[in-house]
């Protein structure tokens, strides 16, 4: 599970936005040991019994970032990798940022020293270290996964028109255009899956709202492509029984999770993945794609119950 591929020199501490020269080793590593296929693939392997895994994996991005384009699919098609981009698809519409990128945006680059957000219940911090400042944003984050929509929209217009922005910098946090996913879909070595429409938490919202975030980002994709849209991937990883089935009645063949768990049958509505970002260097990446950290985690939770 990646998310965005920025240029190297581009400096954000942002844990889900790897630099282009990292992401291409482990591209170089994973072409080298693994059999790299679709998730339409990997579907049919884990409906076929009878079919081996051939130490298969698959590569996917979520959000829709613009540096998906321009950075990371190059290498992908270099070593002829097919991968799956899960389009958030409300703020490509409106060509405007996923709010969490929206909180990382104005508070990263903010060149005021000291934040206040106390009087809309955000903290407040004094740090300027780029690290520092991602932890605030982290921080931040985390407290608007509780508010509604309508919430977050009303926090968010403060904390915009609050932090003054540094002028000319490049913002990692674009989404890909209408246009975009068009070009990427024509790919041979590209899936478009879906990834709701304004990147909710959807057990944080109604069932009837969590059905409408995943059907209308459905439905917009499919009139944008021409063509049917099967796979999903759940914002923050969050879902429970009824979202699973939800997702099957509205056509889904498939969901996957942030979790890092070893598939024990296969749950197509529930597939595990391997989360890789700024922070994993490549022994890091070795041991997770070697199944040793999942394998030891799931050892752990076996011995603790």
């Amino acid at each position: 599970m990646y998310h965005g591929v920025i240029d190297d020199s581009e400096n954000t501490e942002c844990w889900w936005l790897l630099k282009k020269s990292e992401f291409e080793k482990q591209i170089k590593y994973i072409s080298r040991n693994y059999n790299v296929i679709s998730i339409d693939d990997a579907i049919n392997i884990l409906l076929d019994s009878n079919l081996r895994f051939n130490n298969n994996a698959v590569i996917t991005f979520d959000d829709g970032y613009r540096n998906i384009l321009s950075n990371a699919c190059p290498i992908l098609n270099k070593y002829n990798l097919p991968s799956t981009i899960y389009i958030t698809t409300g703020p490509v519409e409106t060509d405007s940022l996923i709010w969490i990128d929206q909180i990382y945006s104005a508070i990263y680059h903010c060149t005021d020293q000291y934040i206040n957000l106390e009087d809309i219940g955000l903290g407040s911090s004094r740090d300027r270290t780029s690290f520092e400042r991602s932890e605030f944003a982290k921080d931040v984050t985390d407290k608007f996964k509780k508010l509604s929509l309508k919430d977050k929209e009303k926090k968010l217009t403060i904390l915009n028109k609050r932090l003054p922005y540094i002028p000319g910098v490049k913002n990692p946090f674009k989404l890909l255009s209408i246009n975009d996913i068009k070009e990427l879909s024509r790919n041979p070595l590209v899936t478009i899956g879906a990834h709701t429409i304004n990147h909710e938490i959807l057990t944080n919202i109604s069932f009837d709202s969590a059905v409408n975030e995943i059907s209308d980002s459905k439905k917009r994709l499919e009139e944008w492509l021409g063509r049917p849209v099967d796979h999903f991937a759940y914002p923050n990883g969050n879902y429970n029984n009824e979202i699973k089935t939800q997702l099957e009645k509205i056509g889904f063949k498939s969901a996957v999770t942030t979790n890092d768990s070893i598939l024990k049958s296969p749950n197509f509505f529930e597939l595990p993945r391997l989360g890789i970002g700024a922070w994993d260097d490549m022994a890091t990446f070795k041991c997770l794609t070697s199944g040793i950290i999942p394998i030891l985690k799931t050892a752990k939770s076996f011995i603790r119950n």
